[in-house]
């Protein structure tokens, strides 16, 4: 911090404090595990003192009951709440809280109020969701009559919360977008190409074939039965022409393309894979640097992203 030195003689701070301080800001804003203080080489490399992890935890503790009074202390007796949750992978699943509000220098804040497990980690259910509401919020010294709103995902569990609460959920609009689009891939078959009026081939109602004679030679003006159907024609060139024309255009229908990008989307996602292979990556980079992507279920702008790497 600039000045912290300046700080540090004019108040006369004490020495250990100094040096929590110190590895507090190095761990917080590098956002290193806390195991950190104790590693071999970073007291080899640091000219501050050493300090255990357990004395660390202790100035932390502190610290988060400082940090919450100065949030306590800022925000309205009206506020929204932002959450969703997060699964470390390990088993671990966490629940963000977050307030938001308008403070005093009319700018729209949104400060982090818990990151922590449900108070019963065996259960999901839109009850102990309730309860964690309630357990961060009377930290604060708030009550659910001081939210305004919920903002979460659109989901089930949610919407049962936001009537056990008694609060209106303001479902979130990327959320709400990525799943009009999933609806709409996920139909079996999605119009891509429009009609092209100078298609050669085409299927008719029936999916039959419909032949267009593009070829007509050696035809003269004696009379002449040209087969394409039942169309039977004594006519000259021009007539013969038109007539054949005119039989086709009566049963052929739009050409629309339609695919199923419910399909395609699995068979790029499958592409895609495959590049991430340790011999095809090497391959890859001999032709760009760009690196393949995969669709991923939990980040809404992924299937996009999949699809625009792959053209």
């Amino acid at each position: 911090m600039v000045g912290q030195s300046t700080l540090d003689s004019h108040f006369l701070i004490p020495k250990k404090d100094q040096v929590a301080y110190h590895w507090l800001e190095w761990i917080i804003m590098g956002g290193l595990p806390f195991s950190f203080v104790e590693n071999e080489f970073a007291r080899k490399n640091s000219k501050h003192e050493p300090i255990c992890t357990k004395t660390l935890m202790k100035y932390i503790a502190a610290l988060k009951l400082k940090v919450r009074d100065s949030i306590k202390g800022e925000i309205p007796n009206q506020f929204g709440i932002i959450f969703d949750g997060w699964s470390d992978g390990l088993g671990g699943h966490y629940v963000g809280l977050f307030a938001s509000y308008v403070n005093k220098s009319n700018v729209v804040t949104k400060p982090l109020l818990a990151l922590r497990p449900l108070l019963d980690e065996t259960s999901f259910t839109a009850r102990e969701y309730e309860l964690f509401f309630y357990d961060v919020i009377a930290k604060y010294e708030k009550t659910i009559d001081n939210v305004v709103c919920i903002i979460g995902d659109n989901c089930s569990t949610n919407t049962s919360l936001a009537r056990k609460l008694r609060v209106p959920l303001v479902g979130c609009a990327s959320h709400r977008l990525n799943l009009f689009v999933k609806g709409l891939y996920s139909q079996e078959g999605v119009a891509v190409v429009e009609h092209n009026p100078n298609a050669d081939n085409v299927d008719d109602e029936n999916g039959g074939n419909v032949e267009i004679i593009e070829n007509m030679e050696n035809i003269d003006d004696n009379n002449e039965e040209i087969d394409n159907g039942n169309v039977n024609n004594n006519n000259n060139n021009n007539d013969n022409i038109e007539n054949i024309n005119n039989n086709n255009n009566d049963n052929i229908d739009q050409d629309i393309n339609s695919i199923n990008l419910k399909v395609l989307t699995v068979k790029v996602h499958s592409c895609m894979v495959k590049f991430k292979t340790l011999k095809n990556s090497a391959k890859l980079k001999e032709i760009t640097h760009l690196r393949a992507l995969l669709n991923n279920a939990t980040r809404w702008s992924s299937t996009f992203a999949m699809f625009a790497r792959y053209g």
